[in-house]
């Protein structure tokens, strides 16, 4: 029997009518109104998307970054508070980000859901430990204008563009939630990707939209993102 993954805010997005599809086993939202309706909003308000499907990966441990340098084509290395894009070594086509939590606590990230295929426990990794977090973690994609501006109402962490650039990551509490922050631009496009228990889903869920409801927030779906990227 084929098991599909449901994210911590499947229950809302049916009460919102949400067109689902099944994507890398998990049920999403593929759109709630059309994606060409939802795009064309995203150039001006902001808009929220569940990104829960997205593989996380906590790595720790005093030979982190020797360990992914060793693993990971194309790495070389990141700074406390920076994200890096790179590529599986087996798969150029399949993107990844590294976040640097701390000086030995990173978070691998894989961008088009699929899992690493290459083995972060090989090489010189005695002092190194990952654990799979992708259900562990919710995590909703904040992309618009007003991004800031909506998440400026739950955080005091300062989002000042010239202080929290494009590729930046952060831990800090948001909606009296502990969380991390990455921002992670769609072109010219402002956008941050908010990681969190997914025991508080619904709620964290409910906290974007009501601090969203004077920027015009919508919530958006998986095809929105492809004509978004399209676009590019």
């Amino acid at each position: 029997m084929k098991f599909v993954g449901l994210s911590a805010m499947h229950h809302q997005h049916l009460a919102l009518n949400a067109t689902m599809t099944e994507k890398n086993d998990w049920m999403i939202p593929a759109y709630y109104t059309s994606p060409e309706a939802e795009s064309a909003r995203l150039e001006v308000t902001v808009g929220l998307m569940d990104e829960g499907r997205v593989g996380k990966f906590l790595i720790q441990g005093e030979t982190v970054e020797a360990t992914l340098k060793s693993v990971i084509s194309g790495y070389t290395n990141t700074k406390v508070g920076e994200v890096v894009a790179v590529t599986s070594p087996s798969d150029s086509s399949t993107g990844l980000l590294v976040a640097q939590l701390s000086a030995d606590e990173y978070m691998l990230l894989t961008l088009a859901t699929e899992l690493p295929s290459f083995d972060l426990q090989s090489g010189d990794s005695t002092c190194v430990h990952v654990v799979d977090m992708t259900s562990t973690l919710a995590s909703v994609r904040i992309i618009g204008p007003n991004s800031m501006d909506l998440l400026a109402h739950l955080v005091e962490l300062d989002l000042d563009p010239r202080r929290f650039a494009d590729m930046s990551v952060v831990q800090t509490m948001v909606a009296k939630v502990h969380g991390m922050i990455l921002r992670r631009d769609i072109g010219n496009l402002l956008s941050y990707q908010l990681f969190f228990s997914r025991d508080y889903g619904e709620y964290l869920w409910d906290a974007l939209m009501l601090a969203g409801e004077h920027h015009g927030v919508i919530p958006v779906g998986l095809e929105t993102m492809d004509l978004l990227h399209e676009g590019l």
